[in-house]
């Protein structure tokens, strides 16, 4: 934007927020990148370690990438909750169940990896949730389609949601 008080156009009012996404991300890799790679930059530097030229591998990355694919999900998930909470159901529940989907696929990550901690609970507690939010929302879209074949499909789905949820909730998961 300019810094003068003329009128200022739709295209730069819409790129103000994803701008400041942009830079939020960009400050979050920033740090992530200073958390792990620091003890290199202060260090005396006179070649190319091995250790660095290992970082290329996204095996040994893996903690950046669960805690992005986190912030991710939890990203995804707010904006689908918000959609679902605040809006008509008869418009955007499509929406809705993609970016539901969009979380689910970033939590599955979480959810491969063997763990004990309260954080691997917390997004077990989270997949549930969102499973048991897709169960409602097809639930209130079943009830308001007038195609039968379309009611037959949202019930399919309802059924693998509501089984997932119970699976993820089952205290042998």
């Amino acid at each position: 934007m300019n810094n003068h008080s003329e009128s200022v156009d739709n295209d730069e009012l819409n790129a103000y927020p994803l701008n400041y996404l942009l830079h939020s991300n960009l400050g979050r890799l920033m740090r992530y990148y200073v958390q792990f790679y620091l003890p290199f930059l202060n260090g005396v530097r006179q070649e190319f370690s091995q250790q660095e030229q290992q970082t290329e591998n996204p095996a040994d990355l893996h903690e950046i990438y669960y805690t992005l694919s986190w912030n991710l999900s939890n990203s995804y998930f707010i904006i689908a909750r918000s959609q679902k909470d605040y809006a008509p159901m008869t418009k955007i529940d499509k929406q809705i169940i993609n970016c539901m989907t969009r979380v689910l696929k970033y939590l599955d990550v979480e959810l491969n990896i063997p763990s004990s901690d309260s954080y691997s609970s917390f997004v077990k507690y989270r997949a549930t949730r969102i499973h048991h939010r897709l169960v409602s929302l097809l639930h209130n879209t079943f009830h308001i389609q007038n195609n039968v074949a379309r009611q037959k499909l949202l019930r399919v789905f309802e059924s693998l949601d509501y089984e997932k949820a119970l699976e993820l909730s089952s205290p042998n998961h």
